[in-house]
C-alpha cells in the first residue's frame, strides 16, 4: 500500500501539534501557544544546510494553521539526472504512512454498518497461503488494526513458498505487521466492491477535499511523482535502482485492466 500526496492535497485536523524527540516522550503543544512555524530565513538555510548534508535532493513543506495552508516551500528536485524542480503538485510517496489513513477508512466502513471491529478474517477473505491453524482463523479486524494479529510485517522474498501464519495467538502480544493490513485490505475490497484507489476515495479523500491524493499509481500523474535516491559510497546521492512506481506502476495498470480487476 503506497499512498501519493502533494502539499497540496494535504490536510490536518484537530487543535495540537505533536513534537517528538529521540529519547523524550512526545508532548503535545496548544496551536494558540504557536505564533507561526514559517520559516524564517535563518531557519530557512537550517534546511538546505540539512539537505546537504544528509544528501536529500528533495523537499517540500507545508504549514498549516487553523485548517489552511499559510505558507508552503519547495527545495531540491524530484530527479538528480535531470534536475526536475520540486514542484507545489510534485507527488511524494508515503509508505507505510497509508495505515492511519486506511485504518480510518476502516472505521468509517465500521460507522456505516459494512464490517465490524470483531470480525473475523477469514470469514470474508481467506488468502490462497493462508497456513492451516487456529490462530490465523482468529484474527479479526481489532487485531489488525492494533498490530496484534501474530503475523509478520511481510515474508521473506528469498521463500516464495511461504505461508502467512501467527507467531503468536491473536490479541496476547504487539508486533508491526504490513501483511495483516493486506489482508484487511483484500477483506474491505471483497465486502464494498471497491478497489483500494475508490475506497479511499470514497470515505475519506473526497469528504475532506483531498482532490491530489490516491492510494494508487495512477498513469495521469506519473510524470509529478518524485524518484528515490540513495547515497553512493563516496558520499554523494544518486537514483536508486530500484523506482517500483516508475518502473512497475505501468505493467501493474496493464495487468489490472486485463483481469477486469481495480
Amino acid at each position: 500500500m503506497a499512498i501519493q500526496f502533494s502539499r497540496r492535497g494535504a490536510l490536518m485536523t484537530g487543535g495540537a501539534i505533536f513534537v517528538a524527540g529521540c529519547t523524550q516522550a512526545p508532548k503535545t503543544i496548544p496551536l494558540s501557544d504557536i505564533d507561526s512555524w514559517v520559516p524564517n530565513e535563518a531557519q530557512d538555510a537550517q534546511i538546505r544546510s540539512a539537505m546537504e548534508k544528509f544528501q536529500v535532493p528533495g523537499v517540500g513543506i507545508a504549514v498549516i494553521e487553523d485548517g489552511a495552508v499559510i505558507w508552503n516551500g519547495n527545495y531540491g528536485v524530484s530527479n538528480i539526472e535531470t534536475g526536475a524542480p520540486i514542484r507545489d503538485d510534485t507527488l511524494f510517496q508515503a509508505a507505510s504512512l497509508t495505515k492511519p489513513l486506511f485504518a480510518y477508512v476502516v472505521l468509517r466502513l465500521i460507522d456505516a454498518g459494512v464490517i465490524n471491529l470483531n470480525d473475523r478474517l477469514v470469514e470474508t477473505y481467506r488468502p490462497h497461503d493462508l497456513a492451516d491453524h487456529p490462530w490465523n482463523d482468529s484474527i479479526t479486524v481489532r487485531h489488525v488494526l492494533t498490530h496484534q494479529t501474530g503475523l509478520p510485517n511481510w515474508r521473506s522474498a528469498d521463500d516464495e513458498t511461504a505461508l502467512l501464519e501467527a507467531a503468536f495467538e491473536p490479541g496476547t502480544a504487539h508486533a508491526y505487521s504490513g501483511e495483516a493490513f493486506h489482508w484487511l485490505q483484500q477483506v474491505c475490497e471483497t465486502k464494498t466492491g471497491l478497489g483500494l484507489h475508490a475506497l479511499p476515495d470514497k470515505y475519506l479523500f473526497t469528504p475532506a477535499d483531498m482532490t491530489d491524493m490516491s492510494m494508487l499509481w495512477l498513469a495521469d500523474r506519473a510524470h509529478r511523482e518524485v524518484h528515490g535516491h540513495v547515497v553512493n559510497d563516496n558520499g554523494e546521492a544518486r537514483l536508486a535502482d530500484l523506482q517500483f512506481a516508475h518502473e512497475q506502476g505501468q505493467r501493474l495498470d496493464e495487468v489490472a485492466n486485463r483481469w477486469g480487476r481495480p
